[in-house]
């Protein structure tokens, strides 16, 4: 999951962004209304929602104190000119207090993108629900007629193609076996080369096509001497 901190003196607002939050389960959402409190542990968030202006500290102040720390910085605000005084302070978005539940979902797949290339995890849809699944937790993926079927911990079912799921991987841990079936190597017993078949933990044995047989041979043997 990633770890989301909301920061504003205002327990409404707070309160308010809390619920639009909650909607998307792979974020854990706390709150604070002292940023003392948030500053001592900022290393622990990847996200950071900030009302501009609070009564003891504005955002610009806030990111001074925590300049060494890295999360993606949100700012909330019913100002716009503060844009134009944000560009030292490396500003991933802003949400407009005017429209705050608007900008937070409008703006919340640009978010989930910078998310999913900043950490070891993919973002999918699976059915009603949007999911960070860790790549290290992928065992294989396999086509099923207008889905991927992904097996790890759970199994997820996502409508997409073959050809556009393998792009959204940016891990090169996974290769290709057969067209259809992604396979992470980490979870590779041993390749029979004789029956064409790669041999996963828990003995799943997936066929292995003539046509990847040697890119499979070299990607898995450059693997296992890292």
């Amino acid at each position: 999951m990633y770890k989301v901190a909301i920061l504003d003196d205002e327990k409404n607002l707070l309160e308010e962004i809390h619920n639009c939050l909650q909607e998307y389960e792979m974020f854990e959402v706390s709150y604070f209304q002292e940023a003392k409190l948030l500053i001592d542990e900022i290393d622990y968030f990847d996200v950071v929602y900030i009302d501009y202006e609070m009564e003891n500290m504005t955002a610009f102040e806030f990111f001074k104190e925590t300049q060494m720390s890295k999360y993606i910085r949100i700012i909330i605000t019913k100002y716009d000119h503060i844009v134009y005084k944000s560009i030292d302070y490396d500003i991933f978005d802003f949400i407009r207090k005017k429209k705050l539940k608007e900008d937070i979902h409008n703006k919340m797949n640009r978010l989930l993108k910078k998310l999913e290339s900043d950490h070891d995890r993919i973002i999918v849809e699976s059915g009603n629900r949007i999911v960070a699944i860790y790549y290290d937790d992928i065992q294989y993926i396999h086509t099923d007629k207008n889905y991927i079927v992904i097996h790890g911990r759970e199994e997820y079912k996502i409508r997409s193609t073959f050809k556009d799921f393998i792009k959204k991987i940016k891990k090169n841990d996974f290769i290709t076996i057969s067209y259809g079936i992604l396979v992470n190597m980490r979870y590779v017993q041993y390749i029979n080369l004789k029956e064409m078949m790669v041999v996963l933990e828990n003995e799943i044995q997936l066929p292995l096509s003539y046509k990847y047989k040697n890119s499979v041979k070299e990607a898995y043997q450059e693997y296992k001497i890292r």
